[in-house]
């Protein structure tokens, strides 16, 4: 990619977008929510060639991140304090869910340690 600014057209202007480096390249591009569908781009400067999925419900919170720190982000899926979360951007099940806290309770994404 150069260094000159661009612009980059996605979804509509009630979607979600969500930032993370879906395929461990070291690079953060764009997801884009509509729903419960994600639609994963890659690259900034090839956006029809995108992976999309359904996963949870359009009522379920979401948050990005690695969460097994193998160096790629997937999504967690938050309903009250139950959290769903992907093992790779193109399954549509969790591959693991955890209880934890209260569902009021505010949640934060980052890597702590």
């Amino acid at each position: 990619m150069n260094t000159e600014d661009f612009t980059v057209e996605l979804g509509s202007g009630t979607d979600e977008i969500l930032v993370g480096d879906w395929d461990g390249d070291g690079l953060d591009t764009l997801c884009v929510r509509s729903g419960n569908t994600y639609s994963f781009i890659n690259d900034l400067e090839d956006t029809d060639n995108s992976i999309s999925v359904t996963y949870g419900k359009s009522s379920y919170e979401v948050l990005a991140g690695d969460w097994d720190a193998d160096g790629v982000d997937t999504l967690c899926v938050r309903h009250g304090n139950i959290y769903m979360f992907q093992e790779n951007i193109e399954d549509e099940t969790a591959y693991v869910t955890v209880t934890y806290g209260k569902a009021t309770d505010e949640y934060y994404a980052g890597k702590w340690f």
